[in-house]
């Protein structure tokens, strides 16, 4: 068995699914001409896991006035909330305008992004 990291006391096998998830993850090219419209999809990922970890902390705390930077964390979450629908909806014109062929799924995830908001907005 040859050891093939740095620390020669660790064998090979131990790293398989470290290198084959990096030679997965850096087999596949990039584009260089990547514009704002074509990030649509990773930001509104990024939102997304925003407002699930800030909904969370606020579900946690019942009164934010007793929070380090509790209004940080709803200014936050309200903010999030406006971006999330503004993106959704440029990436789902995206979409249409480039003919996508999930063009019913899309319109059925906004209009649940829009019941899901409007009751996150009449709760207490």
């Amino acid at each position: 068995m040859v050891p093939c990291s740095p620390c020669a006391a660790i064998p090979c096998e131990s790293y398989s699914v470290v290198s084959n998830l990096m030679a997965h993850l850096t087999r596949y090219p990039i584009k260089t001409d990547i514009d704002l419209l074509a990030l649509t999809g990773s930001l509104l990922l990024c939102l997304l896991i925003a407002q699930i970890c800030s909904g969370l902390l606020l579900t946690c705390y019942s009164s934010l006035v007793d929070v380090y930077y509790g209004w940080f964390i709803l200014a936050l979450h309200q903010t999030g909330a406006h971006g999330l629908f503004i993106l959704l909806f440029v990436h789902l014109v995206r979409g249409l305008d480039q003919n996508g062929t999930a063009k019913n799924l899309g319109v059925v995830l906004l209009v649940l992004m829009l019941i899901e908001g409007f009751l996150g907005y009449i709760l207490p």
